[in-house]
């Protein structure tokens, strides 16, 4: 203490940040043809699966906006093999747990 009075301190040692968790992603990411949804799923499935509903509670009707007509049949497949994907592993994480299963029976619809 004696050197922080007298304008003496040491700065602490740095330390570097290795993240090991997904990213929290955006629609865009949600709705790739190469799904971050199945990679994030392995490590940690209840948070991947919250990721996808949450964007895609508040993020598909601005995507859907943004879709022109020549790439409606791409999204269209976008969308399903994404549907697809949540469906069977949020199936399989929901089991047993009425609440759960709800929620994920609406973001299906929601697509």
């Amino acid at each position: 203490m004696a050197n922080e009075v007298a304008g003496e301190h040491s700065s602490p040692a740095s330390t570097s940040f290795n993240r090991n968790h997904h990213v929290h992603g955006t629609i865009d990411d949600s709705l790739n043809p190469n799904n971050s949804l199945v990679a994030a799923h392995i490590t940690e499935p209840s948070l991947a699966l919250a990721d996808f509903e949450t964007v895609i509670r508040f993020g598909i009707d601005d995507w859907v906006a943004r879709v022109s007509s020549q790439t409606a049949e791409t999204a269209c497949i976008s969308i399903g093999a994404c549907a697809s994907v949540y469906s069977s592993r949020a199936l399989k994480a929901c089991k047993g747990n009425p609440e759960n299963l709800s929620i994920m029976l609406i973001a299906p619809f929601e697509l």
